[in-house]
């Protein structure tokens, strides 16, 4: 549904501490074993820093440095 509908995904570990991370392969590798297509199981995990350089953008446009 998400590549019919042309949704941009985000996939990560959300862990919580650095033991329970995985690497992007590991996460990769897991899209790919639930049939996710390689593009979009590479794109998923990119579009977590856009994201996060959007908001990064959004909130310095509204801080006013005196």
């Amino acid at each position: 549904l998400c590549k019919k509908y042309n949704v941009k995904t985000i996939f990560a570990s959300f862990a919580t501490n650095p033991s329970e991370l995985r690497s992007p392969s590991d996460l990769r590798s897991f899209l790919l074993s639930l049939g996710v297509e390689n593009n979009m199981a590479r794109e998923s995990m990119l579009n977590l820093s856009s994201l996060i350089d959007l908001n990064k953008k959004r909130i310095t446009e509204h801080i006013k440095i005196e």
